[in-house]
């Protein structure tokens, strides 16, 4: 997502040079599972409050079905996704990051 690219751009000029790109390909692609789910979880979060809100879980697993080609809407009612992230049963957020 944008967000992720941002994160990346540590000069904040809107390029990135050799040192940046090579950062985000390596958090992308050989970094420590946990680095890489972070990363993936702080994309989504964009609020920046350590929880994803309904909608940006709903945007995550959009992006996440997408990325293996499919239709499906993991979070729509009844989806297999949806009642396993909303553990405390707020409908204000659906999962927490320990930060």
């Amino acid at each position: 997502t944008d967000r992720v690219v941002r994160m990346y751009d540590r000069d904040g000029d809107g390029r990135y040079d050799f040192r940046e790109l090579i950062c985000l390909l390596s958090a992308i692609t050989i970094a420590p599972i946990d680095t890489r789910l972070r990363l993936a979880f702080e994309a989504f979060d964009l609020s920046g409050d350590g929880y994803l809100e309904v909608d940006e879980a709903r945007a995550m697993a959009q992006a996440l079905s997408r990325a293996v080609h499919t239709d499906v809407d993991p979070m729509r009612s009844g989806g297999a996704l949806a009642p396993r992230v909303d553990a405390d049963a707020d409908p204000t957020r659906s999962a927490m990051y320990p930060m």
